[in-house]
């Protein structure tokens, strides 16, 4: 039983240890030497760019066709959003009016936003008569390495698809000694000479780029092409939706909330509370590094669902508690009764946890991005209260039964 104990201890260090150092790491700015919350906030909680977008003159679409056109913009649009790390954008198709509607928090400028999801992206490879080889549809990843011919900088290595890499072994077998030339857009990425004929299914294009200029036409060659060209007919930097007061009062209530459940744990069950009151701090920490490791965004009805699982949390340490209680007032030692009451809270504890998180999944299914971020952050928590109500509680307890028992047995005898 010691060496049991010894083991849950070192696990719950070890992943308290990890939290707290994934939340400092993330949090601290090397340049600035200066700490920051390290999870990113949602355009309501943080501000952030309003884009309008609309095809451009030189679509001839209408009807249905460009209505289905606009749909795979928008899928493409949000490929880019997510390739460049942006988590949590909100993106909007008005049909009525073609255009498509992108907001996306934590950006300041809107030219950054239409530079990243207005450009059309369209790679070719040609010959050098203008004849197109391969298309962007050809290559199935793009990836940024450092440059391997010496100069410094950073190159895009191509992989291609089964497909592209037929095509690009006949064109480079037929074009030894002639030039091919790699465009993105209008944009000449390479021209460079074919020495051999090119057979393992992937290019390597070079330039003078910095790591952060090729990630980003890499980045462009993932995300594919947009179906139509899109023009910014309109752009804003918005402040915070709810206004700092509102936040601040919506935080100010979901901190009051978790004061008093911590309070009223430790009033009605005293000892036990109090270890509850712990493995609920570390709930926290535990969600918060898995939210930030995550790249996650949260929005205030993020938080709400934070705040749902602490209180489902408190649930699942109510009913073990309440299980042990009835376990030794049948007659069973305190060690027994911790043993018996965690296993017999185990069946309604899942199936509790279980149907809010086949609710969660239908919300994250059908809802919009700000109610799917309540449903990511109810997930999340949902299995972190899991792991900490049946996992840390239980061993804070038995490390309390074992090095002092008295207090347990002091408990339950005034409780039974």
């Amino acid at each position: 039983m010691r060496s049991q104990n010894k083991i849950r201890v070192t696990v719950v260090l070890a992943v308290v240890i990890a939290a707290v150092l994934l939340l400092g790491i993330r949090g601290y700015n090397r340049e600035t030497k200066t700490y920051s919350f390290p999870i990113n906030l949602g355009l309501d909680l943080k501000g952030g760019v309003y884009v309008v977008l609309a095809p451009t003159d030189e679509v001839t679409l209408t009807g249905a066709e460009l209505d289905n056109a606009l749909r795979e913009t928008r899928n493409v649009i949000s490929n880019r959003i997510d390739e460049f790390g942006v988590a949590e954008p909100t993106i909007q198709l008005d049909l009525d009016n073609d255009r498509i509607l992108v907001q996306i928090p934590g950006v300041r400028s809107p030219d950054e936003v239409a530079k990243l999801i207005g450009r059309t992206a369209q790679l070719t490879f040609e010959d050098i008569d203008g004849n197109v080889l391969l298309v962007g549809s050809d290559v199935k990843r793009a990836q940024v390495s450092a440059n391997q011919d010496g100069f410094g900088g950073a190159q895009i290595n191509l992989s291609f698809t089964d497909e592209g890499s037929k095509k690009f072994a006949e064109a480079t077998t037929r074009l030894v000694g002639q030039q091919i030339i790699i465009k993105l857009d209008e944009e000449v990425l390479l021209d460079a000479l074919v020495s051999e004929a090119i057979t393992h299914g992937g290019a390597r294009v070079t330039g003078r780029w910095s790591f952060s200029e090729a990630r980003d036409t890499a980045n462009l060659i993932n995300a594919g092409a947009l179906p139509v060209p899109l023009e910014r007919i309109a752009s804003s930097t918005v402040g915070p939706t709810l206004g700092s007061r509102s936040i601040k009062q919506s935080l100010n209530a979901g901190i009051i909330g978790i004061v008093l459940v911590l309070f009223f744990m430790f009033i009605v069950y005293r000892s036990l509370g109090l270890l509850a009151d712990i493995a609920l701090v570390i709930y926290g920490l535990i969600a918060l590094a898995v939210f930030s490791a995550f790249n996650a965004t949260l929005t205030l009805p993020g938080i709400a669902g934070f705040i749902l699982a602490v209180g489902m949390a408190v649930d699942a340490n109510v009913i073990v508690f309440e299980r042990i209680k009835d376990e030794i007032r049948s007659g069973r030692s305190v060690r027994s009764g911790i043993d018996a009451g965690f296993n017999r809270a185990l069946l309604p504890i899942f199936d509790s946890n279980i149907t809010t998180l086949i609710a969660a999944g239908v919300l994250f299914y059908f809802g919009t991005a700000q109610i799917r971020g309540f449903a990511v952050t109810l997930s999340v928590g949902i299995f972190t209260s899991l792991f900490t109500a049946l996992y840390v509680t239980r061993t804070l307890i038995e490390l309390v039964a074992e090095k002092n028992p008295e207090i347990l047995s002091r408990y339950f005898a005034k409780r039974g």
